[in-house]
């Protein structure tokens, strides 16, 4: 089975676990959306920011969901390697990882329609 449509069949399973076993109004408290109105996206002391720096440990999926990470990682090695310590390399990669996903929403068509029609 494709890893997306796995990742959905997981999904469907959970949902309906949780409806038959664990609270049948679970998921009544998400009905009126998401509040604040803001995604945040990205956080510090993230598993998958420090995961990505030993890439060669990974393999599957998530070493793929990784990569760009890594790179990202590689491509700025120079800056990271003046940081004295691991969490401050850890803290930086992240700022550096939500910039470039940030970087990735800002080019979707989606988004650069709303902004077009000033929303």
């Amino acid at each position: 089975m494709p890893f997306g449509k796995k990742i959905f069949k997981n999904n469907s399973n959970w949902a309906k676990d949780v409806l038959e076993s664990e609270d049948a109004d679970y998921f009544k408290q998400f009905l009126d959306g998401q509040s604040p109105e803001l995604l945040w996206i990205g956080h510090t002391n993230c598993g998958g920011i420090e995961a990505s720096l030993d890439i060669d440990a990974l393999d599957g999926p998530i070493k793929e969901w990784l990569l760009p990470i890594n790179k990202l990682y590689l491509d700025n090695k120079d800056e990271m390697d003046k940081l004295s310590c691991r969490k401050e390399k850890l803290d930086n990669l992240c700022k550096l990882n939500i910039r470039r996903v940030v970087g990735i929403i800002d080019e979707l068509d989606f988004i650069n329609k709303a902004r077009s029609n000033g929303d």
